[in-house]
């Protein structure tokens, strides 16, 4: 494979324990398949709850070594 040219950076949060309007953590982590499949450099910003998962799925594509996971807790993110 060569080598993309591209990383994507984007977050995974479990916010309907905050909210119960939220979508449900099972329905945001199928959603995410479609960006965990892309073969490319990715970067996850997610909490205790989604970033096992996410590591998980991310590895039964082959792609876990294209891949940063940043683990922190929703309410340790800086609010600007």
């Amino acid at each position: 494979m060569i080598p993309p040219k591209i990383t994507l950076v984007t977050s995974c949060y479990n916010l309907s324990r905050f909210n119960s309007g939220c979508r449900p953590l099972h329905e945001n982590i199928e959603s995410f398949d479609i960006l965990l499949k892309l073969q490319c450099y990715l970067v996850v910003y997610g909490d205790s709850t989604t970033i096992p998962i996410l590591r998980e799925r991310r590895n039964a594509f082959g792609l876990d070594s294209m891949t940063v996971y940043i683990q922190r807790e929703y309410e340790e993110l800086i609010n600007w």
